[in-house]
């Protein structure tokens, strides 16, 4: 079994287990060494989106989810962040934000995207990504039984470039999602956070 971090979308249960059928538990962690960026952009045709990479930077940290993964699994991983490059890093670099499981393997494989790319005009921050994270985050923040999202303020407070290119595209999403039943808290959070990045948004 191979133990994976995911810091992004891979958060949400949904999301993780439509690639990791088997991931129905998902440790939150903090992964030092690693700072959360909007970087990612894949080309895939038909979307011009910006996702959510990581890159090694030893002055930063990064919360989010470990779980575990059998050989298969991991393949369908790489096919799903095909254009991501595959880093395994030591599992002490990790704080469990629970109690520890037991059997845990010496590394923690993680997705890494290295550009110095940012969101744009034509490559944009988009709501149904972001609603994706974050309804995994306040799962997480649930689980943990904390007051005020401290998980989720946590993940967009150490995410880099936030921009006011940024789409609300609920209605048509650019990528496969359901209507957001979270989308009232996560709006609010936004709001509280990254006030003038989010009255920046536009109705798409």
């Amino acid at each position: 079994m191979t133990l994976v971090f995911g810091y992004g979308s891979l958060i949400q249960d949904s999301s993780r287990l439509h690639t990791v059928p088997s991931a129905h538990e998902a440790w939150p962690v903090e992964v030092q060494g690693l700072v959360r960026h909007w970087n990612a952009q894949t080309g895939v045709a038909g979307f011009s989106t910006t996702y959510l990479g990581v890159r090694e930077d030893k002055n930063f940290s990064c919360n989010g989810v470990a779980f575990l993964a059998n050989d298969q699994e991991v393949e369908a991983l790489i096919r799903r962040e095909r254009k991501y490059d595959q880093k395994h890093l030591p599992s002490s670099c990790i704080t469990w934000l629970t109690q520890k499981p037991s059997n845990i393997p010496e590394s923690i494989l993680v997705f890494c995207f290295e550009s110095q790319l940012l969101p744009s005009a034509q490559y944009p921050i988009v709501q149904s990504y972001v609603d994706i994270c974050l309804t995994g985050t306040l799962a997480v923040d649930r689980t943990l039984e904390t007051t005020d999202w401290p998980f989720t303020r946590s993940f967009i407070r150490t995410t880099i470039g936030w921009s006011p290119h940024w789409v609300n595209d609920r209605m048509f999403p650019r990528v496969p999602h359901r209507n957001c039943p979270e989308a009232y808290t996560i709006d609010q959070i936004l709001f509280e956070e990254l006030p003038n990045e989010f009255s920046a948004i536009r109705i798409e």
